[in-house]
């Protein structure tokens, strides 16, 4: 299971983020988490033992080259903990299945 985390906010909500993703690794240790974050949240999440890989999500990419930039990726599930329209219309054209975020964001299916 490869499973990618979106948080593309404030370092400090990333950091929030980490526990969260500890407490997954603890009852899934098989699982692959790779963390999507803006560049400047990068060496936070790098430092995290629990995540296996960091994606720094491009700037100016538009969903549909977005898409291609997801794909090689191969996860099984993406989890938008912050919304993020671009973000959830490119997992969907990625071919990313299992597809969840905020309650009462429709993109997120």
């Amino acid at each position: 299971m490869h499973l990618i985390i979106s948080r593309t906010d404030a370092i400090g909500d990333v950091c929030l983020t980490l526990p969260s993703i500890g407490w997954l690794k603890s009852l899934f240790p098989q699982w692959r988490i790779t963390l999507l974050v803006n560049a400047y949240a990068a060496p936070v999440a790098q430092a995290c033992q629990w995540v296996d890989a960091v994606a720094v999500l491009p700037t100016e990419m538009q969903a549909p080259a977005l898409a291609d930039w997801l794909k090689p990726m191969q996860a099984d599930q993406i989890v938008h903990v912050f919304p993020n329209r671009k973000i959830a219309q490119a997992a969907k054209q990625a071919g990313i299945a299992k597809r969840s975020g905020v309650w009462g964001r429709v993109y997120h299916c």
